[in-house]
């Protein structure tokens, strides 16, 4: 009955057969036969829509099932991270605001599992791209060209999905030749850096960081301006300010004595003033 109506071979069911147009049916008799038939047909592609939706329902639940029993076989790898070398921060550019370097403790502080993201692909099995995959790639972002036009420098972002944290470091790279890609400031988890600029002789890049100025492993309370070399291996980022309020933009000067920076603050009032606003606000909120 269904293999006629997919062959499009059933009755058409809403006109009479020449038999009967002349075996004298009462008009009435005829109008029910008509309602019939178009029921009949009315029901039959119903219950085939349906059986087409079921079937269709059906395959993609075997897919589904598949595909989770293929992932849950397979299991990341997570090797903690090799020590990451250091060396000596060296200044090269004069600012208005005032520099101080860091302290510089052991390497492998909070850079365990740095390499999270890259160890589980290497023992992944292949599939399609899931939103697993979009959670774990690692991201690029504000290329910035050196004023020499021989190096760009950008922000490298890893997420870690097994502990829900974060990391955002600059990197480097030669545009003039096809050296690999450096990366200029510690891994740290919770490190957040944005914003890089150059200095003038293109050997100091400048950026906002939530580094702690007490240990530049590990983030602070907020976020202030700070300036590495790009000479060398990986070197040292140093603290340039020390602002009541978080640092949200920055901009380096062609000369190499100033930068530029915007901060969030109350209308009328100082970065000073704003910060105590701020506190003494927070602190009714709590004692309330």
């Amino acid at each position: 009955f269904f293999l006629s109506v997919c062959q499009g071979k059933m009755d058409d069911y809403t006109n009479y057969t020449e038999d009967e147009e002349y075996m004298g049916m009462p008009p009435e008799e005829r109008e029910e036969l008509l309602k019939s038939r178009r029921m009949k047909k009315i029901i039959s592609v119903v219950l085939l829509a349906v059986i087409c939706i079921a079937l269709i329902a059906s395959i993609i639940g075997i897919v589904i099932i598949v595909n989770v029993n293929s992932d849950s076989a397979k299991g990341p790898s997570n090797p903690a991270a090799s020590a990451t070398p250091t060396n000596t921060p060296s200044n090269s550019i004069s600012l208005a605001a005032s520099s101080s370097a860091s302290p510089s403790p052991s390497a492998g502080m909070n850079a365990d599992n740095k390499n999270v993201n890259i160890n589980y692909y290497k023992n992944a099995e292949v599939h399609p791209f899931n939103v697993e995959d979009l959670t774990r790639t690692d991201r690029i972002g504000e290329p910035v060209t050196s004023p020499d036009d021989t190096m760009v420098a950008f922000t490298r972002y890893v997420y870690n999905p097994e502990t829900n944290v974060t990391s955002t470091t600059l990197w480097i790279r030669s545009i003039q030749s096809n050296d690999t890609y450096r990366q200029l400031t510690p891994f740290g988890w919770g490190i957040s850096e944005s914003n890089p600029c150059w200095s003038p002789d293109s050997k100091t890049v400048l950026f906002i960081s939530n580094r702690d100025a007490s240990s530049v492993y590990y983030p602070g309370s907020s976020y202030q301006v700070w300036q590495i070399n790009v000479d060398g291996d990986l070197n040292l980022p140093t603290v340039l300010s020390d602002y009541p309020m978080d640092v949200t933009a920055l901009m380096c000067s062609n000369t190499g004595i100033q930068y530029a920076f915007a901060a969030n603050v109350i209308p009328g009032n100082s970065l000073e003033d704003s910060a105590a606003i701020i506190a003494a606000k927070e602190s009714e909120s709590v004692r309330a």
